[in-house]
This record gives structure tokens, sequence and C-alpha cells, in this order.
């Protein structure tokens, strides 16, 4: 629907559009612990739409009616490192001055995806491994992820949360904590820890 709303508003012509190409291990691992990335290389899509059973998270079980649950099928696999790849095509293509900002519409964003775990949908945290991958091969000293989403980027927050050189900011509904993601990290009084 944003690729059709921007095609309908004529933006699409004032764009340069990038192909995607799959994320290299090397790059997922800037966010994600190998264990992990092997799971999802040996579990996902190996049977159709069966729940991804790799994250109990502590959710509370008394906020909202629905149980978050990842679910998968035999493209997500493709689909997930196709996503985070284009992120990082969209980098590359900043850094090479073929484009001076750009926009990525992809899906799984990726917002929820923790190191070890597979969460809110999202497999890999595109966003976490764009600023990561900036810093190591351009390197970025300072990154700011404005995330305004109506949910808590908590995958993302909890990746940055005691590190100076990411200030992430969220724009969401908390609730007190009982709107998903019910991490009491999207309190507002969180402000990071340590150093962040």
């Amino acid at each position: 629907s944003i690729y059709l709303s921007l095609q309908k508003l004529g933006l699409l012509d004032k764009m340069l559009k990038i192909d995607g190409n799959l994320v290299s291990e090397e790059v997922l691992f800037l966010c994600h612990k190998e264990a992990y990335t092997m799971k999802i290389d040996q579990k996902v899509g190996m049977d159709d739409f069966d729940p991804l059973k790799l994250v109990p998270l502590g959710r509370n079980k008394n906020s909202y009616t629905f149980q978050f649950d990842t679910y998968e099928n035999k493209w997500t696999n493709h689909c997930a490192k196709l996503s985070a790849g284009s992120v990082i095509e969209v980098i590359d293509s900043l850094y090479a001055d073929m484009i001076k900002s750009g926009f990525c519409i992809v899906r799984p964003p990726g917002h929820h995806a923790h190191a070890t775990t597979a969460s809110g949908f999202w497999f890999f945290n595109n966003v976490g491994l764009a600023a990561r991958y900036a810093q190591k091969n351009y390197g970025v000293k300072k990154v700011c992820i404005f995330d305004w989403d109506v949910h808590f980027g908590d995958g993302t927050a909890k990746a940055f949360l005691d590190d100076p050189s990411v200030l992430f900011i969220s724009i969401h509904r908390y609730e007190n904590g009982k709107f998903y993601p019910n991490d009491p990290n999207g309190d507002p009084k969180v402000v990071g820890e340590s150093e962040g």
C-alpha cells in the first residue's frame, strides 16, 4: 500500500529504485548471534505456516487478547534476508553518492527482532543492521534511529540501550506497559543505561 500510494501521488517518478540483494551472514552477525541465524536457516520455511517457536520473551498474558507468535512459511527466510539486504543496499548507495537520501519499503521491517529471537513478525532487525553496517563500513560515528510505529521497537532499543553512538527514539503507545510489546524499556522514563 505504501508503494501504491507513492505511485498514485506521482512520487515514484522522482525516485531511483534500487534493487535489493540477500543480506550476508557477516552483516547479520552485526546484530544477531550466529546460533540464531543458523536456527533461522535450518528451521524457517521447512513447513508452511507453522508457528516459529523461538521466542518466549516473557509477554504479559494479561495484556490484550492476542498471543504474538512469529509465523513463517517457505518464503520467510528468503524474504527476511532480502528485506535486510535491501536496507544495506540503500546504505551502500548513499555512500557511493548514487542517492542523497533513501527510503526503504521493506517487509518484514524488523524493530521487534532481538539478537537471539524472532518477535512481532520480525526475524532480523533491519534498522539495527543498517546502523551497525554504516558504523563499521563507513566510519559513521553517530546514528539516530527514529521509530514512529505504534508499538515500541523493543528489539532495536535493547540492541542500543547502552551504546552512546546510537540514539534510539521511539514514539509509541505504552499504556503503562499494557500495550504490546509490554516491555518496561518502553516506559518514557527509560533513557538508556550505562554510557547509553
